[in-house]
């Protein structure tokens, strides 16, 4: 073998090693769940003051809710919260939550209720940008139902 087959043979070699790297990367981070749900309370470690609900259809004037109470539930429902990857919901109600957090911060949220029951309610984390949205992952909750039975949402 001469010097240009043995050059090709090594390209490959690391080709193929920078490639399984790449895999490697891909699924131990990005698509572990484990570091998807603590990379959420991470950034749910500042308490909510104030949530802001609307109902995604027919979409009535959006209801806010400072009540600590309400909050609290929220803020300890979320505390369960564990990544999944979404089934296609078979969607009886769906919100658009804003919530304000104690340093001003605001994040967007859509909580999907679904019609075959609780085990089935999962929340996705909203990015927007401009005037684009981007749904992120996919949490279930323990208790979601039970926050939207509040007698404002109704």
């Amino acid at each position: 073998m001469g010097h240009r087959g043995l050059a090709f043979v090594l390209l490959g070699l690391v080709l193929m090693a920078s490639l399984a790297m790449g895999v490697f990367i891909v699924g131990s981070f990005t698509v572990y769940p484990g570091y998807r749900t603590r990379k959420f309370h991470e950034a749910e470690s500042d308490k909510p003051v104030k949530c802001v609900v609307q109902l995604e259809h027919p979409s009535p004037r959006p209801v806010t809710i400072e009540d600590p109470e309400w909050i609290g539930l929220l803020g300890r429902s979320w505390s369960g919260a564990n990544y999944h990857r979404p089934n296609h919901p078979h969607g009886e109600k769906a919100y658009y939550l804003r919530v304000t957090r104690a340093s001003s911060r605001v994040d967007q949220y859509l909580v999907s209720l679904d019609r075959r029951g609780e085990e089935y309610d999962y929340f996705y984390v909203v990015n927007r940008s401009g005037n684009s949205t981007q749904f992120g992952s996919a949490f279930r909750a323990p208790g979601l139902r039970r926050l939207f039975d509040h007698p404002l949402l109704k």
